[in-house]
């Protein structure tokens, strides 16, 4: 909402200062903190020091080096207070609708922005490229909407269907509303993965499910896309259908629209070739800027690449500090979601998964977790998933062999919800 981003770094700040008196609070005894949080903090830290200690060496900017290793470190202090903001399983639930509703939030904003760019349209008489400025906050509603239609395929309610489906709706429409190919791209990715991989449930299931939320989802946006063109009096519908043949290989564009690689590919061969050059360490935060002075016709799309910038700038730790976090998501979410021990496990390891195939996604697309911005989702909900994770294997291991005629104590004795 057009906020100034100072207040983010004001509200990690508040957060840093309660970490002491919450992160080592535990209500059993057998709880340890969860060991992707440790490589993925450390990673985190390693890289961000030994970034800026190459970028001395290589005398790159000191401005580019302490904006990007604010960035860095706000993803992985976030990870702590995403840890520390749970105690017990009633508090993960309430912190899993409050990530629910921040999605669904996000989706709000790109629609009121896309409603409010018809008047500026209009006004300034610009183009439809103008679309293409706002700056990306959250999820655009991607993380509701893929819930939602986990929900759907598992026969699983959460939210009142009567207040979910047309949540979905928006969060949906919200997905697709900007003009930008790779909202499109890490939509149609995430919301696959959440009707096809991450439910239990039969294939057919699957299928029928998938093929009427496909069917609902086309005939949302191509609506939207109608409106707005009779709207805005442009010609929005052949600007989005331009848009999105230019994600795909071997099609003639002409003079219209760059294919979705053009500006990223030699953004990513410079990267690479700058981390071959010290594949341990890489070359310090601002390395890119350095080489764009030496060649600023061959230097485009630095930084659009996740994983290459991260080579390039923090070699091997900072690479990996930014996939434990992706990839522990992914794979601590899908084991909550696909165990079933008690809804809020389910419903945090969903959000956990969806959420780690978002970023890692758009991490391979984009600038993204690289930024502040969007570390602070990522680094909060996998604090989440990770302490509620940890939360569910105490738990188990408290209660193992007090429930004998149970063929799973540990399940059985979670499906009470007092438990918290």
């Amino acid at each position: 909402f057009g906020m100034p981003i100072n207040i983010l770094d004001a509200l990690v700040a508040v957060g840093v200062i309660f970490l002491p008196f919450t992160l080592g609070r535990r209500r059993f005894e057998s709880e340890r903190m969860h060991t992707a949080l440790k490589w993925s903090f450390g990673l985190l830290l390693l890289g961000t020091v030994t970034a800026a200690l190459m970028g001395f060496i290589t005398g790159c900017d000191q401005r580019e080096m302490a904006l990007m290793s604010r960035n860095v470190l706000n993803l992985a202090i976030c990870l702590l207070i995403g840890y520390a903001s749970v105690t017990d399983m009633r508090s993960a639930k309430w912190a899993g609708y409050i990530v629910l509703v921040s999605s669904f939030a996000s989706a709000c904003a790109a629609l009121i922005f896309m409603r409010e760019s018809t008047e500026t349209l209009s006004m300034i008489g610009s183009t439809l490229q103008a679309l293409r400025s706002n700056n990306m906050g959250g999820d655009l509603g991607v993380v509701l909407a893929g819930f939602i239609a986990f929900c759907l395929v598992s026969r699983l309610r959460y939210i009142p269907w009567i207040i979910g489906l047309p949540a979905g709706a928006i969060a949906v429409m919200g997905s697709f509303a900007l003009p930008h190919r790779t909202c499109y791209v890490v939509a149609i990715i995430t919301l696959s993965f959440a009707v096809w991989l991450l439910p239990r449930a039969g294939i057919g299931r699957r299928v029928a499910t998938g093929f009427v939320l496909a069917m609902a989802a086309m005939a949302m946006v191509t609506v939207g896309v109608i409106l707005y063109s009779r709207v805005t009096g442009r010609n929005f519908k052949e600007y989005v259908e331009t848009r999105v043949i230019s994600i795909l290989p071997n099609t003639d564009l002409g003079r219209k629209e760059n294919h979705a690689w053009d500006t990223r590919l030699p953004g990513i061969m410079y990267e690479m070739r700058m981390w071959i050059s010290s594949p341990l360490f890489g070359r310090g935060f601002g390395s890119q800027e350095v080489m764009a002075k030496r060649d600023p016709e061959g230097a485009m799309g630095f930084r659009h690449n996740v994983w290459t910038s991260s080579l390039a700038e923090g070699g091997l730790p900072l690479f990996l500090g930014f996939l434990f976090p992706c990839v522990a998501s992914v794979v601590v979410g899908w084991r909550m979601a696909k165990g079933g021990a008690d809804r809020t496990t389910v419903m945090i390891g969903a959000i956990g998964a969806l959420e780690g195939v978002l970023c890692f996604v758009y991490a391979s697309c984009t600038m993204s977790i690289n930024v502040q911005r969007p570390a602070i989702p990522l680094g909060l909900i996998c604090g989440l998933l990770l302490r509620t994770r940890q939360i569910q294997a105490a738990v188990a291991q408290e209660y193992a062999g007090y429930l004998d005629p149970y063929e799973d104590p540990a399940a059985a004795f979670l499906e009470v919800e007092e438990y918290a």
